[in-house]
């Protein structure tokens, strides 16, 4: 059983997690080209917004165990999305799954 605390405390840690793949997502989509700079930064704008929710929303998490299989089909979509991004951008290459990714959980 997991204690409150201790399931406030994991999903500060899963919106960490989360807060570091979204940022790695952000850069291999529009890397270091000067002309991608504005939706870098906005990118980067929405995974601040999106960790802020996440930490807002550990309270009730204290409440119900994390579903893990939300959270992980949620970073599939958005590596799905980047990749689709990035080949109709043009700058497909062979990239692997974020790591945050791999290493998460699956029940």
């Amino acid at each position: 059983m997991i204690s409150p605390g201790g399931a406030v405390a994991g999903c500060g840690e899963e919106c960490d997690a989360g807060y570091s793949s979204d940022i790695d997502n952000c850069r291999l989509q529009y890397g270091d080209d000067p002309a991608d700079a504005d939706d870098l930064a906005n990118c980067i704008q929405q995974a601040r917004d999106d960790y802020r929710s996440c930490l807002d929303d550990c309270p009730s998490a204290s409440l119900s165990l994390p579903r893990w299989r939300e959270l992980v089909s949620h970073r599939f979509a958005v590596f799905l999305n980047h990749r689709i991004a990035l080949v109709c951008s043009g700058n497909s290459v062979n990239r692997d799954l974020p790591s945050a990714l791999m290493t998460m959980p699956v029940p």
